[in-house]
């Protein structure tokens, strides 16, 4: 449903709170964040593939997470892969603030 309701958009704004890895805590799943309404990148990638989506920008991030850090995980691992994975799509992480043009 998630990717008919996303189809050919020009622009979503979806929450991406999480990587794969903090999602599942494989390694310590009482750590895992399965279940808690959240999403996490790689999903969010895959969706956009499957859905043509124009844009993405990933928002509701871990508050834990600095902004330093969270452009390391942009520029390091989520840039690459969304080019790679979704060449179609312009993904970029939102900012409080922020002014989109549509």
């Amino acid at each position: 449903r998630m990717t008919e309701f996303c189809r050919d958009v020009d622009l979503i704004a979806i929450d991406t709170t999480y990587t794969l890895g903090e999602y599942e805590s494989k390694e310590n799943p009482a750590l895992s964040k399965k279940g808690w309404g959240h999403s996490y990148f790689e999903f969010n990638i895959g969706l956009a593939k499957q859905a043509n989506v124009k844009r993405m920008a990933f928002t509701h991030h871990d508050p834990t997470r600095t902004d330093d850090a969270l452009d390391r995980l942009m520029d390091e691992t989520y840039l690459p892969l969304g080019k790679k994975e979704a060449p179609n799509t312009e993904f970029f992480a939102a900012r409080e603030g922020m002014e989109i043009e549509l």
